[in-house]
């Protein structure tokens, strides 16, 4: 199960989406690779599915609006992906009805 937290920094102009989940984390030589095309860990490879594609693509698109993805381990355990998207601030009169 993840635990979803959000936190919006309207200073910054920047949405932060951290997801965490609660398994053993990912050891620390895969903290990047884990973003490379078709990377998919030591644990995954004993998984029969999946491309190892998700992660790259999302870091790919993410760059492409300024925005960026990283993973990181949680101190209590599990692992944490951070999202960092920057936000479009329109004026009212912008918003269509």
């Amino acid at each position: 199960m993840a635990d979803l937290r959000t936190k919006r920094r309207k200073l910054t102009r920047r949405l932060v989406i951290a997801v965490r989940d609660h398994g053993q984390g990912l050891p620390a030589n895969e903290l990047e690779r884990v973003f490379e095309r078709s990377y998919r860990g030591v644990t995954g490879q004993a998984v029969p599915f999946g491309s190892g594609m998700g992660l790259s693509i999302a870091r790919g698109l993410l760059a492409i609006e300024g925005g960026r993805i990283s993973a990181a381990n949680h101190p209590d355990g599990g692992a944490i992906f951070t999202l960092d998207v920057p936000v479009a601030v329109r004026s009212r009169s912008d918003i269509q009805p």
